[in-house]
């Protein structure tokens, strides 16, 4: 599928800056609660899988690769941090009668990935080589509904990515979060 590394390194840059065109419309619309109660579930939906995609993104390992320069060009840290806030916000601000019922549930599952991702970018750093796809958060670890997660963001659909990215046709690498 690839002629050579620099054919897969673009690929993989090109992913990081469509992500990044994403959070730069997407987060600051959601930075007002009544713009964000009245987003399309669909574009909602965009954006956990872009997230999704950019965690997959820093657990590929290729020469020129890293999982820091997926933090640098798309600070999920900081992408978490906003979400996350913007709900809280938003939740504070607007009457409960106000808010769909979608939102309390959205917001421990954000909580709950920003700190498992703290945790992954820690294990990265202090050179967890194993990045096992399993490693994910779990309901009785944080109490969230992976469930109701699941049809926002399928943690476990990585094959496409993987068969995307692999340096060739007949080997498939093994992407973890």
């Amino acid at each position: 599928m690839w002629s050579d590394d620099s054919d897969r390194i673009e690929v993989l840059h090109k992913c990081l800056a469509a992500i990044k065109s994403l959070h730069a419309i997407f987060l600051p619309a959601t930075q007002q609660p009544a713009i964000l109660l009245n987003i399309p579930s669909h574009l909602f939906a965009e954006s956990s899988h872009a997230v999704f995609v950019a965690v997959q993104l820093g657990s590929v390992q290729c020469t020129g690769w890293s999982y820091k320069l997926v933090e640098k060009e798309l600070n999920l840290v900081q992408v978490f941090d906003v979400s996350a806030n913007s709900i809280e916000r938003m939740l504070s601000s607007c009457l409960p009668s106000q808010i769909p019922a979608f939102f309390f549930r959205v917001a421990p599952i954000g909580n709950s990935i920003k700190r498992w991702y703290a945790a992954k970018l820690l294990s990265w750093e202090e050179g967890d080589k194993t990045r096992d796809v399993t490693d994910k958060p779990s309901l009785q670890e944080h109490d969230v509904d992976l469930d109701f997660l699941g049809q926002f963001l399928d943690l476990d659909d990585n094959l496409w990515l993987q068969t995307l990215l692999s340096p060739e046709e007949n080997q498939i690498p093994i992407l973890t979060s």
